[in-house]
């Protein structure tokens, strides 16, 4: 491999890889001897010739300084608290992790208040167990927080903290580490029955954002992810299939795309819609073809099925309350019910 030396950075350079990465080093002088230090990999570990930078420059400090430097360095890595990480980590992770924002959300919703001002040496395993307990049963929200959420919220925290250890910005050990996740059941068992299908679709009959984005939702078994990303262009009506729906879920690109099933009631909405879309416009849009968040989805159907469907039910009832995925649950349950292969229904 050939050394690439930085046209920014003076002692930084990095040596390149037959699959794309990269590993960066750093060099520079101490008591008169050449030295050099492996510092991380771009894609894998996140690093940066400006991580590369600082981290030299910490390193020049500490031989000018002598002796009290690393005294002074640990004091400083030892005192640097949640919120200060925070600022670093979330601007570090904007072009490479896709989740950035809704991380950032948790952070803000969950962690900022606890946890923020706390010095991170400070942190301890009964801190965390703790947040465990209150975020189960909060009363600082409207509801409790399922195990799934409180796990996601935690393992926000200890990337947060794994990439201060990685930048030199923390000394001590990750906390989360230590930290048992809570168990979570994912099965949900509501799903809605023809007579409950009947009501939905009847019930949002007026309102054509909601109407077609349910029968989009039983006619394909989407996620509301894939819903939303469908355009007129991955539409043939003429063979009643959509025939690119991207499932944002699975990394193997092989099944990342497959296709849907147009029902006669959906491909009659569809007749008339499609007539009103552009090729790259959206199926499920606001206005002009412009896509709309999932959030704004929610915001909008799951009143309605709570109205419907969960009058009575315990907020914390996940697997008898009906919600937006529940939509996709009884897709697979009817193909179940009338004897359809498991394989197909996986497919």
């Amino acid at each position: 491999m050939k050394r690439v030396h930085s046209k920014k950075y003076q002692g930084v350079f990095h040596y390149p890889h037959k699959n794309g990465d990269i590993t960066y080093y750093i060099g520079y002088k101490e008591n008169g001897k050449r030295k050099e230090k492996k510092i991380g990999k771009k894609i894998k570990e996140g690093i940066t010739e400006v991580i590369c930078k600082n981290h030299r420059e910490r390193i020049l400090n500490e031989i000018r300084l002598g002796d009290d430097a690393p005294h002074k360095s640990k004091v400083t890595r030892n005192k640097i608290t949640l919120d200060e990480i925070s600022e670093i980590f979330f601007k570090d992770k904007e072009i490479h992790n896709k989740n950035n924002k809704q991380d950032k959300n948790r952070y803000i919703n969950h962690l900022h208040k606890p946890f923020g001002k706390k010095a991170l040496a400070t942190l301890t395993e009964d801190d965390l167990i703790e947040f465990q307990k209150k975020k189960l049963s909060s009363t600082s929200q409207k509801r409790p927080l399922t195990p799934k959420t409180i796990n996601n919220i935690t393992a926000v925290l200890s990337s947060m903290i794994n990439h201060a250890i990685r930048k030199n910005l923390y000394s001590g050990v990750n906390v989360v580490s230590m930290l048992k996740k809570l168990a979570v059941d994912n099965e949900r068992e509501r799903y809605l029955n023809t007579l409950e299908i009947d009501l939905l679709l009847k019930t949002v009959k007026d309102n054509e954002l909601l109407h077609l984005f349910c029968l989009l939702a039983l006619s394909t078994g989407a996620r509301l992810d894939s819903i939303l990303l469908i355009q007129k262009k991955d539409i043939r009506l003429e063979k009643k299939e959509i025939f690119r729906i991207q499932d944002t879920k699975t990394k193997d690109s092989k099944k990342a795309i497959y296709k849907g099933f147009i029902s006669n009631e959906l491909y009659d909405v569809l007749k008339d819609k499609l007539l009103q879309l552009n090729h790259h416009d959206h199926i499920i849009n606001l206005a002009e073809g412009a896509k709309i968040k999932p959030q704004q989805m929610e915001e909008r159907l799951q009143p309605v099925l709570n109205k419907l469907f969960n009058q009575g039910l315990d907020s914390r009832d996940a697997k008898n309350r009906t919600v937006i995925h529940s939509l996709r649950h009884t897709f697979a349950s009817h193909l179940a019910i009338n004897n359809t292969p498991i394989y197909t229904i996986m497919k």
